[in-house]
């Protein structure tokens, strides 16, 4: 099982903001055993965004009996993609390389599911979400499709107008979820509201920058992965925790410097505030 987060926050308008990524490394197997651990998420650097994949941990390797971790292949498929110029470019070509190497037995059987984020060449933040599973998160469509998320729903629900940046309402946050949906629904939240009104007080550590918020997100998944580990009968969720952040090209010093006296502002909102791409549901997605 996974935790795997994107959260895109902004200060007073799309152009200044920062987006983070993160991700346990536990591979577990369809019962819930331990099988290894793996990176889940992925800077792509030539787009300005960031990949992370949650569900199927392995992919037929061709000329090989033994498939290959997912990680491995998207790591290739990355590499090879460098010519790619967006991400809709990246999302489509990632779809069609899915459905012609993850063979149709497995994809009508196991839900798998990628998070691509990050800034287009304008400097607004897109969220691409390419999936074999429904909306309903049973559904299997035994086919890899995709869509833009951010841009297309949920900003234009904050507001934004799809052109001025400044539309949207300003320092607020939106968080894409996948993996376990009581650690999501039931854990992310309540670390939240529990402790944002400490880190206001004097004695306690501010988060003040991008790489603190990290931390403050690395540290939310390290307290669920500990409970899961001393109170759940399959502990499903790993306790190493990858974490990245992008920033806009276009502003990235006023995107940090815009972040850095709200952060605590965005936290609160986001937590009261989080949707996804799944209509069913009022919280989070999740691994099916």
């Amino acid at each position: 099982m996974t935790l795997l987060l994107t959260e895109i926050y902004w200060s007073d308008n799309l152009l200044n903001g920062f987006i983070v990524f993160a991700a346990d490394r536990r591979i577990s197997k369809p019962n819930g055993d331990y099988l290894g651990e793996r990176k889940k998420i992925f800077e792509v650097q030539y787009l300005q965004a960031g990949i992370g994949y949650f569900g199927l941990a392995y992919v037929p390797k061709k000329g090989s009996a033994e498939p290959e971790p997912m990680s491995d292949w998207l790591l290739r498929f990355i590499r090879k993609n460098s010519l790619l110029t967006n991400m809709e470019l990246c999302a489509n070509e990632l779809a069609n390389n899915l459905n012609s190497d993850v063979p149709p037995e497995w994809r009508n059987k196991y839900p798998s599911g990628f998070h691509l984020a990050g800034y287009n060449s304008a400097g607004i933040p897109e969220f691409w979400y390419i999936r074999n599973v429904g909306d309903d998160r049973i559904t299997i469509t035994g086919s890899y499709q995709h869509r833009e998320d951010f841009i297309n729903r949920d900003a234009r629900a904050l507001g934004y107008d799809g052109h001025n940046p400044y539309s949207i309402k300003p320092f607020f946050g939106q968080i894409y979820r996948n993996g376990d949906i009581r650690a999501h629904a039931a854990a992310w939240e309540t670390i939240d509201k529990g402790f944002v009104d400490l880190l206001k007080e004097p004695q306690f550590k501010k988060v003040d920058t991008i790489l603190d918020y990290e931390k403050w997100v690395a540290f939310k998944m390290k307290v669920i992965a500990y409970f899961y580990k001393k109170y759940c009968k399959i502990s499903i969720i790993g306790t190493r925790i990858d974490k990245f952040s992008i920033v806009p090209k276009t502003n990235p010093v006023s995107s940090i410097a815009a972040t850095a006296s709200t952060s605590i502002g965005m936290i609160e909102n986001a937590s009261s505030s989080t949707t996804n791409s799944m209509p069913t549901s009022a919280s989070s997605r999740q691994k099916t």
